[in-house]
């Protein structure tokens, strides 16, 4: 069910580009009204260990506008870089 107003949707998602369904799943969420408020400002991968670069920690966002955002390289928690978004009604 479609919630009225403004929402956020973050989390670790665990895409891998190179898996179709993967890029499926993130296509339905874009399906739904949600847009990605990282990318247009960083493209930083956020897991970047034993061989694997993916942006894995992700930001959606739905009545909201994405004014800001970084992928922090020199910073982790746990084993992922975290993200941090700047978000506008």
């Amino acid at each position: 069910k479609k919630r009225p107003g403004p929402v956020v949707l973050c989390g670790d998602f665990n895409v891998f580009e190179r898996i179709a369904s993967d890029r499926e799943a993130l296509r339905a969420i874009e399906a739904e009204g949600f847009v990605d408020a990282v990318l247009p400002f960083d493209a930083t991968p956020t897991f970047d260990m034993f061989g694997e670069r993916e942006r894995f920690d992700r930001v959606y966002v739905r009545g909201l506008t994405p004014v800001a955002a970084k992928v922090h390289v020199d910073a982790r928690l746990a084993d992922h870089r975290p993200v941090e978004v700047t978000l506008a009604l």
